[in-house]
């Protein structure tokens, strides 16, 4: 693993494609706020549809553009409207209030990095681990051979649950139907015979909500009552024994419950008072309880309450408070989403906002007092302004008004990165004609040169007002990382041929570029274009920014 320092360049230069400003439908639509964690990453919708993402990131599955690891919430590319999300191993998945699936990572389409649509796949309207529900009531999965139905003579479905190798479906008439693989009992027929078709889940009725895990499933009720069957040899039936039941057993004094989640081999269940528990495996403390334990009967959560969706994976446990904060708690390698260590959690911790800076909010604005009219709550760039602007790196070119879409300068970019290294001062004044005495960024270019950081158009000119380019944007980061001492050697033999205009990257930046590239700063302004040449925007500037303190700083 590469170290620390080496690793948060991985986020520096990630310009990609110029985001489109929400238009005014865009910025009035809200959605019901929700998570979902899988395989090691987690998924996040805000109530104003967009959709943030953090922890393992190498197939793509935070949709960002790149295979970097995030220990913090990081939006996911071209997504807005989006009504539901779900996580699956190393991909992930969105619903447009259109009836679209978008989907992006590892295992469809050559591991899409950003979200593409799910070809022949229309009129959606709810997506369940991986599975979708058309409006029809029938399920539809994908493959590169395109869509396929799932589930033999079944329809009417509001409801599914996928588990390693079984299928739990929710009728709505409350019926449950299970098929796949049967040697636990999963299936809730009453055999441990494996069913390649549909069979309905015996003496279950009333149900409003399902789960599945590695092998064994819960129903929830009506009444608030919760029901499990399958595998319980690590207590996660919740019924105080170790016995597997073939059919569904009521966990005991569970009641008034509303909504249930399956990790691997453990349970939770949220109470209508906002309290939750747990049982079953609590391997790494994702029972939340405070230690390892595993428990064969409910045990509430420790400091948690007022809970309003849950979910949960093999590794740890996920929940959404009603004032649209995120805590999570289990084993750590990022996706708890607080930042750079790898401390496991046996009790909820809050997930960071982005860039490290506050807390994640699904429902509220930014985490911080927000004065910028020309960024509204919509911009892909908000959360990287305000944290900018917060930490005195950028500053506004007026009192309210930020200017997002507007070109940084040379003068501009050395100002920041001499603001990022605490203003240190130089002897001497610049030696640029160009570049006079007690100028606001005067100092920050004498500084630059002095560390070989920035060099001049000419041999006596900086350019001070010129606009700054990709390129050259590039080559002051590479040289910034050498003054910092960061390893910025690449394998020689790297192709960066994928991008037909590579050639035409200047000489003196084709080091910087191929660095960039080759550690998934620069993703191109489309799949096959680098726009070497290309300019910088102010909001671009500042999601590196941000990106820099979060990898720097933790």
């Amino acid at each position: 693993m590469k170290r620390r320092l080496c690793i948060f360049l991985a986020a520096l230069l990630f310009l990609g494609a110029v985001f489109p400003m929400a238009t005014a439908a865009e910025a009035e639509f809200t959605t019901e706020p929700m998570i979902e964690t899988s395989g090691g990453h987690a998924v996040a919708l805000r109530s104003d549809g967009t959709v943030w993402a953090w922890g393992s990131n190498s197939q793509g599955q935070l949709g960002d553009g790149t295979r970097i690891e995030r220990r913090t919430p990081v939006q996911v590319q071209y997504l807005s409207r989006v009504t539901a999300v779900t996580a699956h191993n190393t991909w992930s998945l969105a619903l447009r209030d259109d009836g679209t699936v978008w989907i992006w990572g590892g295992g469809f389409l050559e591991f899409d990095l950003t979200p593409v649509q799910v070809p022949d796949l229309s009129n959606i309207i709810a997506l369940y681990d991986g599975i979708a529900i058309r409006d029809d009531g029938t399920l539809w999965s994908w493959s590169l051979d395109g869509a396929q139905q799932l589930g033999e003579n079944i329809s009417n479905v509001t409801a599914v649950a996928r588990g390693d190798q079984h299928v739990v479906a929710l009728r709505d008439d409350g019926t449950v139907w299970t098929w796949g693989l049967n040697n636990s009992g999963q299936l809730g027929d009453g055999t441990q015979i494996n069913r390649s078709a549909p069979v309905q889940v015996q003496n279950l009725y009333n149900v409003t909500a399902i789960a599945a895990g590695r092998r064994h499933s819960v129903a929830l009720r009506e009444d608030g009552t919760v029901w499990a069957w399958g595998s319980n040899g690590l207590g996660q039936l919740g019924d105080g024994t170790e016995t597997r039941h073939r059919t569904p057993s009521q966990v005991p004094n569970l009641f008034n419950i509303t909504a249930i989640a399956i990790g691997w081999d453990h349970t939770i269940a949220s109470e209508n008072n906002g309290a939750v528990w747990a049982w079953g495996s609590n391997w790494h403390g994702v029972l939340g309880d405070g230690t390892t334990i595993n428990r064969d009967i409910p045990t509430q959560v420790q400091n948690l309450s007022n809970i309003t969706s849950i979910s949960a994976d093999r590794w740890l446990t996920m929940t959404l408070r009603d004032d649209g904060t995120v805590w999570a708690w289990g084993i750590n390698h990022g996706m708890l989403g607080i930042g750079w260590t790898n401390t496991t959690h046996h009790t909820p911790v809050q997930v960071l906002g982005p860039g490290g800076v506050g807390h994640l909010s699904l429902t509220e604005d930014t985490p911080f007092a927000f004065i910028f009219s020309d960024v509204p709550r919509t911009h892909w760039a908000r959360s990287a302004v305000a944290f900018v602007y917060e930490q005195g790196l950028m500053q506004g070119t007026a009192a309210s008004t930020f200017a997002p879409n507007a070109t940084l300068t040379r003068a501009m970019v050395v100002t920041i990165l001499h603001r990022l290294a605490g203003e240190p001062t130089v002897a001497g004044d610049p030696a640029f004609d160009d570049v006079p005495v007690g100028q606001w960024f005067s100092d920050a270019i004498a500084w630059a040169s002095d560390q070989e950081i920035v060099t001049g158009t000419s041999s006596n000119l900086f350019a001070p007002n010129a606009p700054i380019t990709r390129e050259q944007f590039a080559a002051m980061l590479h040289r910034y990382a050498e003054a910092m001492d960061i390893d910025v050697t690449i394998p020689p033999d790297f192709a960066w041929s994928q991008f037909a205009d590579y050639d035409t990257v200047s000489p003196w930046a084709t080091d910087a570029m191929r660095w960039a590239v080759y550690n998934g700063l620069i993703t191109g302004t489309d799949p096959t274009t680098l726009s070497p040449q290309g300019n910088t925007t102010r909001a671009q500037s500042a999601t590196i920014l941000m990106r820099f303190v979060e990898h720097t700083t933790n």
